[in-house]
């Protein structure tokens, strides 16, 4: 099999719940790849997704402008090596990616062969899709395993400090949804929805996604950054082991967090954010989560698993779990900006 034919395979068979993240849906996961040459006449590096504009020649030869998307966002593109500065406005380029099947001329973008014969992979768990001459992509997640823990242990910082995940694919979910779960689904338009929006998510969606964290020990409470739209959460660690009755509800709920040995607990209610995902999966102000952060011996890996009740949504608790490294990674400012 070729380098083209393996890539294009990946790119029909990725599941669609790994394009869900940001408006996916209208990119069929069933529908050919498609390419195009052109040149970039606009270049929006941002999050959640980079953009540029394709000024093409179809076949009829009249002249189209092509909205592309790209399909990893800044913040996992950078950790790949690739930066807005790798492109540049004028220059003929030839891409590939899936068109959209609800917008005309929208593509969703995965590789993009610059000038110069270089090829940018903006998908970063994929691999080049024309030539050996590539930036990004899979391989430049793979991580020095001796580094990490020897920087760990000499830092000494156990949970406080910034977490960073291996690479995608590596999460895992068990969700048992209700009939009227599935069913509010499609009241949901991802075209023009709090993520089109850059409305920052609640909880518990925004702790299942693929981005940075930060832990920082403030004495009566630990603060929590996440990259994913910037969100800070504040964790009560000195309150009673449930929301004060009075307390208000918010998108983020309130959260009380305890010790078990090296484990952090945290527990979370009083949340009104009304999705569990991208995908218009509604929850109701019932919902609650127990959240366990434990810390490795090493001090290198701290896994997370989370368990998330609501009886509007889910038939049983549902189970998401993942890991971070101690990569000595920053926080990357989200930044999003509203399509």
């Amino acid at each position: 099999m070729t380098i083209k034919e393996s890539t294009v395979l990946i790119l029909l068979t990725l599941p669609i719940t790994s394009l869900a993240h940001h408006s996916r849906a209208e990119f069929s996961v069933g529908s050919q790849a498609q390419e195009l040459d052109g040149e970039l006449v606009e270049i929006v590096w941002r999050n959640p997704h980079p953009r540029f504009t394709l000024r093409s020649v179809n076949d009829s030869g009249q002249e189209e402008l092509w909205e592309l998307e790209a399909y990893g966002n800044a913040a996992s593109l950078q950790r790949t090596g690739i930066t807005g500065d790798n492109f540049m406005l004028g220059e003929q380029v030839r891409v590939v990616g899936r068109a959209s099947t609800r917008r005309d001329r929208v593509m969703l973008t995965t590789h993009m062969l610059l000038s110069d014969g270089t090829e940018a992979i903006l998908e970063y768990h994929a691999g080049p899709y024309w030539s050996e001459q590539y930036i990004g992509g899979e391989e430049t997640w793979t991580i020095d395993e001796e580094a990490v823990l020897r920087r760990a242990a000499e830092e000494n910082r156990g949970i406080f400090r910034v977490w960073s995940i291996r690479r995608r694919g590596l999460d895992t979910e068990r969700f048992s949804y209700t009939e009227e779960a599935i069913a509010g689904r499609a009241d949901f338009d991802p075209l023009d929805s709090f993520l089109t929006r850059c409305e920052q998510p609640g909880m518990p969606m925004t702790m299942m996604r693929p981005q940075r964290y930060e832990l920082i020990n403030r004495g009566e409470t630990i603060v929590l950054l996440n990259q994913y739209f910037d969100t800070t959460r504040t964790i009560h660690m000195t309150a009673s082991e449930e929301a004060p009755q009075d307390q208000s509800m918010s998108h983020l709920g309130y959260s009380v967090g305890h010790w078990e040995g090296n484990v952090l607990v945290v527990e979370t209610s009083r949340i009104n954010w009304p999705y569990l995902d991208a995908i218009g999966t509604p929850q109701s102000e019932a919902v609650e989560s127990v959240e366990r952060f434990t810390l490795s011996e090493d001090q290198s890996r701290l896994d997370f698993h989370i368990t998330i009740t609501d009886p509007t949504m889910f038939t049983e608790p549902g189970v998401y779990e993942k890991y971070w490294l101690a990569l000595g990674e920053e926080i990357f400012p989200y930044n999003c900006l509203p399509e």
